[in-house]
């Protein structure tokens, strides 16, 4: 989570007095919910809302917005983590869109040679830290021995001094850390080093379940993705320099300009089965079987192996497929991918497609898979037959 501000005011929509109130918890940062009303947070509420209802946004520290919430002043947060408000209140009841707003991940810095990848057994042999207000322990589950810090700068000179093991916190923090952005020139990358968990915060509209409330996110349901469809709400991300992760309108547009895709009887004909790909920094695999399809993937980021699942179904008519990924540790939904097959040359290929901001704004991630006659032996194939599904 964000850090928060001290600051306590509201802002609203322009007001029609035949419409519902909606008053929603915000906290503030940059380029997503400012203070002055704009962000890309709030300019998608308003696209997708204000229609039906007159939405007022209020600003403050995050634990008393949490309060409001809880006490019914407030109708709802944007953003949060779902998981972590049905964490921390086990007796409330909360409710999100199908699509969030935003993913974020985490990352463990730690003294340079203490670790050499990531395993959650550190979770119980390390002492672990992160910045007040952030509550990683819901995310990480029980069993971490943890203590708060009140800044980075004093969290990474514990890391130095042993007196933690592992600091946990964001990719602005390790980009500060690479470039040596510290004025204590001990705090870099020659002392510190840091690798991708396994772990992800979601950021989505979370609100408490009841009748007014589920109303309320069928509505944005509904809107939201006819917006998304049309790519509306990635221009909103985009006139902040952001990138918004969830955009189906790129995926289905990516498919549809594949060449030499194989359709009904001739995609019928030669799509079941197993294909796999594998390169120096990923292998996957996946199984055809009729309309549906599933598979694994392992893939090797340079700083941490990704492991997960993805699935989905196939349109024999336009031999276009639709589907969703998530990670192994998880069931949580990532993205959406796609599935085609194309003949190229004589022979019929397989092409995974996904969505996946590189930072340079380039969302194409096109794996193409060889046939083969049978699932392979190998860690791949292991992790294929755990498949759980993404949700």
């Amino acid at each position: 989570m964000k850090k928060f501000c001290s600051i306590l005011f509201i802002i609203s929509s322009v007001a029609f007095a035949n419409k519902p109130k909606i008053k929603l918890a915000v906290e503030e940062y940059p380029k997503y919910a400012k203070s002055d009303g704009t962000g890309i947070y709030l300019d998608i509420v308003r696209e997708v809302l204000s229609e039906k209802y007159d939405v007022s946004f209020r600003f403050g520290p995050w634990p008393r917005l949490e309060k409001h919430l809880l006490k019914g002043k407030l109708d709802g947060f944007l953003v949060h983590d779902p998981d972590f408000l049905k964490a921390a209140f086990p007796d409330k009841k909360f409710i999100h869109p199908n699509v969030h707003l935003n993913l974020t991940e985490i990352y463990a810095i730690f003294k340079k040679g203490s670790f050499d990848k990531w395993d959650n057994n550190l979770l119980k042999t390390q002492t672990v830290s992160w910045m007040n207000g952030f509550n990683f322990q819901h995310t990480f589950g029980k069993g971490a021995k943890y203590k708060n810090s009140s800044e980075d700068e004093s969290a990474l000179k514990l890391l130095l001094k042993g007196r933690i093991g592992i600091y946990f916190s964001y990719w602005e923090l390790t980009e500060k850390i690479k470039n040596e952005k510290f004025e204590d020139k001990e705090l870099n990358g020659e002392n510190l080093d840091y690798f991708l968990t396994p772990f992800t915060e979601f950021e989505s509209l979370v609100m408490l379940d009841n009748p007014k409330n589920r109303k309320i996110i069928e509505i944005w349901d509904k809107n939201f993705e006819k917006l998304n469809a049309s790519g509306k709400i990635s221009k909103i991300y985009e006139r902040e320099g952001e990138v918004f992760p969830y955009d189906t309108s790129k995926i289905q547009r990516l498919l549809n300009e594949e060449q030499n895709i194989l359709k009904g009887e001739d995609l019928k004909n030669e799509v079941n089965g197993f294909y796999m790909i594998a390169d120096y920094r990923s292998e996957t695999i996946l199984e055809v079987n009729g309309t549906d399809y599933k598979g694994a993937f392992i893939y090797d980021e340079g700083e941490g192996v990704r492991k997960g699942f993805f699935q989905g179904t196939l349109d024999y008519e336009s031999g276009l497929g639709k589907g969703v990924i998530c990670y192994e540790n998880t069931s949580k939904w990532l993205g959406d991918g796609g599935i085609l097959l194309t003949k190229t040359k004589g022979y019929s290929v397989l092409h995974l497609l996904y969505t996946e901001d590189k930072g340079d704004g380039n969302w194409k991630d096109d794996w193409q898979h060889k046939k083969v006659n049978k699932a392979p032996p190998s860690e791949l194939r292991g992790l294929f037959a755990k498949h759980h599904g993404c949700v």
